[in-house]
């Protein structure tokens, strides 16, 4: 049993007999990316499939999402802490980079469908073409890390 298996049995427990199907449902269809390839690839799905490493990063790019979140949440606690909004900023870049990173070492995020030397060069194509990509935004990200820590330990001005 996966942890998506387990979480939406969880759910399904402590929800109400009239609703459990339906909400199983729609949380099944919501989590599905990684098991539904067309959600990412739409009409080239057909002769490409997402590479088994789809499964861990899917979850990894939750982090700047869950960061952002708690960070405001925090601010709204917090509001007199007028260093958490840069604090803010900065953590989001970190968590882009970790995802950024797993997306990096995840090697080939497309697979062919069929072994034709069409569709292996497509995919082979594709795969080259995000790992570019993947670079150019990460030197982007360190750039917006390091304006970050900048703005963390400069003095605040007066």
């Amino acid at each position: 049993m996966d942890l998506v298996d387990r979480y939406v049995g969880a759910v399904r427990r402590h929800l109400p007999a009239t609703q459990q199907d339906d909400i199983v449902n729609e949380l099944t269809d919501d989590i599905a990316v990684p098991n539904h390839p067309f959600l990412m690839l739409g009409p080239a799905s057909s002769f490409l499939t997402l590479s088994p490493w789809w499964a861990s990063l899917f979850y990894v790019a939750m982090l700047p999402a869950i960061g952002s979140t708690l960070l405001a949440v925090a601010a709204l606690v917090r509001p007199a802490w007028t260093w958490l909004p840069r604090l803010r900023s900065l953590t989001l870049s970190v968590l882009g980079l970790v995802v950024i990173s797993v997306a990096m070492k995840a090697g080939d995020l497309v697979v062919a469908a069929k072994q034709t030397p069409e569709l292996l060069r497509l995919a082979q194509g594709f795969n080259q073409i995000t790992t570019v990509v993947l670079v150019v935004i990460a030197l982007i990200t360190m750039a917006q890390v390091l304006a970050g820590v900048y703005r963390l330990v400069r003095p605040e001005p007066s």
